[in-house]
């Protein structure tokens, strides 16, 4: 997400959500090719802030029609977007496996995608890690601690196992969505 322009995206998002009947969910992350952000112009070492801000300004424009918003790298007067989504705001999903994703997630997100396979089996020390990390994180965010949904994505070129106990066992409490992708 950092690598694109916030006002577009909130756009083509709000679009997209106005055709699906508002059933659009927004998945994002803060890139890992460093040379793609060289590539554009954008500070690879910032991603992580300019994602949060982002996220900020996505859910002003879906909220209301007229938006006036201050950050450190936008700046909006009075401005808004048209039409605007059917859901107020669009869910945002953000994945990753790092502490600061989960922290993220927890802050502006209204699920965690967690990379891998760690719902579809017993939890083993990294997910058991991920899920204290998860918990902390929605306390300081001032969330009810189980109340972030988690989803899994896999990138194996396979469905994930179903879900359901894969749930309990990460210690989710709240609904679980899955995707898959298949390399390529």
């Amino acid at each position: 997400m950092p690598l694109h322009e916030t006002v577009i995206v909130g756009k083509q998002v709000a679009e997209v959500d106005v055709l699906s009947g508002g059933r659009l969910r927004l998945g994002v992350g803060v890139g890992w090719m460093e040379f793609e952000f060289g590539a554009l112009g954008r500070d690879f070492h910032s991603r992580g802030a300019r994602l949060e801000e982002q996220m900020a300004l996505l859910r002003a424009l879906w909220t209301g029609p007229s938006v006036t918003f201050r950050g450190r790298e936008h700046h909006i007067d009075g401005a808004g977007i048209n039409p605007l989504p059917v859901q107020r705001p669009v869910p945002v999903w953000v994945g990753g496996k790092v502490r600061a994703t989960v922290r993220r997630a927890a802050q502006h997100g209204d699920s965690w995608i967690v990379a891998g396979d760690y719902l579809a089996g017993p939890p083993d020390d990294d997910a058991r890690q991920m899920l204290d990390w998860l918990h902390d994180e929605e306390a300081a965010a001032g969330r009810p601690v189980g109340s972030l949904a988690c989803t899994e994505c896999a990138a194996s070129g396979r469905r994930p196992k179903p879900s359901g106990p894969s749930e309990r066992r990460l210690g989710a409490s709240s609904e679980q969505r899955t995707c898959w992708s298949t390399p390529g």
